[in-house]
């Protein structure tokens, strides 16, 4: 996928009909969310997710990545050191994590860290972006909007490699049971710590750990039941504690799992 610079390609033409004062964000399954918000949080974030992001109006987005600065109206991004600049400027993101399918394909995009893409790529959705954005959309159809975008972009991006099948059985074992510690999922498959650590890596374009960490993250957010505190949910995600939980994602989400509990609705 080449970077598309045309501005005329990028504008979209929306219009805002309200004033947002919270984020709003919608957990679909195990596989992302979606984020819409005119502020973010702009100190740097070590990210483990792609990342999808659409401007809502004629500002553009700014963002920094593998210190390279980029504006544009629509890109995506893979993983890395990330700083977004929102303060004021209203986007939706869709934020892939690690056990989605697309995931792959992205990271094998590495020669160039953030891809810019056609804004009129995503038109069709505009009323279905604006709702999200606005904190209107129904969940069924946030569900459905997460859906269409990814696979619109899984059209502009080139297959990535065949999965090798025992890392296949690997994502199948964690996602029975993402506490399963990485010195036992070597042996299960045949293969020593070391080099399903190293093939891991290179077939999903995320390190085993990190994929582990965002699997009980989005379970984390999924397991929560109103007057559950953040202690029992951490349990139940089999974190260790609550500080293991809590430094988890300020580190990675740029905020605290009571921000998300508050302003997330969960598709399961």
């Amino acid at each position: 996928m080449q970077p598309n610079l045309d501005p005329a390609q990028h504008t979209p033409p929306l219009a805002m009909s309200t004033t947002i004062n919270r984020s709003q964000s919608y957990l679909i399954k195990d596989e992302g969310h979606i984020f819409a918000s005119t502020h973010y949080p702009s100190q740097q974030m070590v990210s483990m997710h792609a990342l999808v992001q659409l401007s809502i109006g004629h500002t553009p987005l700014r963002v920094r990545l593998h210190d390279r600065n980029y504006e544009t109206h629509a890109y995506v991004a893979g993983r890395g050191v990330r700083q977004l600049y929102l303060q004021g400027v209203p986007a939706i993101g869709f934020v892939i994590y690690p056990q989605h399918p697309i995931y792959r394909a992205i990271h094998a995009q590495t020669k160039h860290p953030v891809q810019l893409v056609s804004r009129m790529l995503f038109r069709r959705h505009d009323p279905q972006l604006l709702q999200a954005f606005e904190g209107k959309l129904e969940l069924e159809a946030a569900a459905n909007l997460f859906r269409d975008v990814t696979e619109l972009l899984e059209e502009q991006l080139p297959k990535p490699p065949p999965l090798d099948p025992r890392i296949a059985s690997v994502l199948q074992l964690i996602d029975a049971d993402p506490t399963l510690r990485i010195e036992a999922l070597g042996p299960a498959v045949g293969l020593s710590t070391n080099y399903l650590s190293s093939l891991f890596t290179e077939m999903m374009g995320i390190e085993l750990r990190l994929f582990r960490l965002s699997l009980k993250l989005s379970r984390a957010l999924r397991i929560y039941k109103p007057g559950m505190t953040i202690t029992e949910v951490a349990q139940a995600a089999g974190f260790t504690d609550l500080q293991h939980l809590s430094s988890a994602f300020t580190k990675l989400y740029g905020a605290s799992p009571t921000h998300f509990i508050e302003n997330t609705d969960v598709h399961n």
